[in-house]
């Protein structure tokens, strides 16, 4: 392809000149691409589309349009490229250089519900048929043997392959074999694989067996996790919590950073009550963590018995406040984000409720110019004008949720408002853990811990 034929199909797909390379550079790489190309719709990727192609050539260093690929293809693997359209499956041809070369030897089970299953055996290259026998069982290898050993007896001779054969001994051997990994393989972090995935990994560890085997192993030892999987169903981890103030989870939202008005919440692990909803300047100050927490176990008078951050260093000083309340180095927990679900999962829902609205009319204010977030009198501007609006609306969705009514679930193992179940725990069969803590001692934590920590 010459350097104007590249600039007119660059001008016909409505692409940029963006990064553009020299004659002598494009061609070089041009040649590299078509040499891969023909490389690999040789090989085992013929029936990958153009997008896999080109994102193995961008995995190898050839950087180039996809649209490039996708043309190349069509004029390289025209056949392949209109199956792949069509949804057509490229087939595999079956070598077979003569007759009793290979026999396939099976057993078909239509009948066996009404005691007459049928075994029988073919011919690879002619496809003769070699026995076709009702018996009474399809699962005696001594049967198969027999019918196996009568066709070499009659032909005078065996084929080179005798695909499906093997002895009794050996069968049993390789079926307890395969038992015990099923075993290890569904009481560990394969549970949830499906009977495919199971097969394959036996075949990568030397195990062949066939597929149905595997899937009629899987309905007998693990019934409970065939039906989940035949149904699309995750099998969830259950949150346990005994109670309200056992574990309060706190984090930050930072959808909103961007535009200068972060939030920060908390969350109790078994209510679900949100204790706190702030509009803050910075999520990175633990000193504002700290207070809102402060704030929060003085208003109900004691703290929690674990609270429960990720491993961000804003969280630190709300740490160290919550181990000298308790006495207790252990009273605080750091965890990754994904586990710490409660109030991960109560910040998707307010991102879906009522977040992206703001995202999208900062968005906006930012494409239209009104809003420059370089600007610090810009961002100083913006923080005045919203931050009480924000607040306000975020003390309203505050005691919206705590208020209404959360359903009853298979991974709620507990319905309720989440005010009454905080307040009122013994009604839902809880207890309250709230650790008291005299206000004395609030005081003094808040005003000597908070000042011992340098501010940010």
């Amino acid at each position: 392809m010459s350097y104007s034929t590249l600039l007119r199909r660059l001008k016909q797909y409505g692409l940029k000149r963006r990064g553009m390379v020299d004659e002598e550079t494009f061609n070089d790489k041009f040649l590299k691409v078509q040499r891969r190309l023909t490389e690999l719709i040789s090989g085992s990727c013929s029936s990958f589309g153009y997008r896999s192609i080109w994102h193995i050539l961008e995995l190898e260093g050839l950087r180039v349009p996809r649209v490039i690929v996708q043309d190349l293809l069509k004029e390289m693997d025209p056949e392949g490229t209109e199956l792949r359209r069509k949804h057509c499956l490229k087939r595999r041809m079956y070598q077979n250089p003569g007759p009793n070369y290979a026999w396939h030897i099976d057993c078909h089970d239509k009948l066996k519900a009404w005691g007459l299953p049928i075994h029988g055996a073919i011919d690879g290259f002619s496809r003769k048929i070699l026995w076709l026998e009702v018996t009474r069982s399809n699962n005696s290898p001594h049967k198969i043997a027999a019918y196996y050993a009568r066709t070499v007896s009659k032909v005078g001779g065996c084929p080179v392959e005798r695909r499906g054969m093997v002895d009794e001994e050996t069968f049993n051997d390789k079926f307890l074999k395969v038992q015990r990994r099923l075993t290890e393989l569904i009481s560990g972090s394969c549970s949830s694989f499906g009977y495919r995935s199971i097969w394959h990994i036996l075949e990568l560890e030397g195990l062949r067996v066939p597929r149905v085997i595997v899937q009629d192993l899987l309905k007998e030892m693990d019934p409970e996790g065939t039906e989940l999987r035949r149904k699309h169903c995750l099998k969830r981890r259950m949150y346990q919590n005994p109670g309200p103030n056992y574990a309060w989870h706190i984090d930050c939202h930072d959808k909103r950073k961007a535009w200068g008005l972060p939030i920060h919440g908390a969350i109790d692990g078994f209510s679900r009550k949100i204790l706190w909803l702030e509009v803050t300047r910075s999520n990175n100050s633990p000193h504002k963590i700290a207070a809102y927490y402060a704030r929060t176990v003085s208003k109900v008078g004691g703290c929690l018995v674990e609270l429960i951050t990720d491993l961000g260093t804003e969280n630190c000083v709300a740490a160290t406040l919550q181990s000298f309340f308790r006495d207790n180095p252990e009273a605080h927990r750091y965890v990754a984000s994904p586990r710490n679900q409660r109030i991960e999962g109560w910040w998707s829902h307010y991102s879906k409720s009522h977040s992206a609205w703001w995202r999208n009319f900062f968005g906006v204010l930012e494409f239209q110019g009104f809003l420059d977030t370089s600007s610090h009198i810009s961002m100083e501007c913006l923080w005045y004008c919203f931050n009480k609006v924000l607040q306000t609306e975020l003390n309203f969705v505050k005691e919206h949720w705590n208020t209404h009514r959360i359903r009853k679930s298979r991974n709620n193992k507990v319905a309720g408002r989440p005010d009454s179940l905080y307040f009122l725990p013994e009604i839902h069969g809880a207890k309250d853990c709230l650790f008291e803590v005299p206000a004395a001692e609030v005081e003094f934590g808040s005003q000597h811990i908070l000042e011992d920590f340098p501010r940010r």
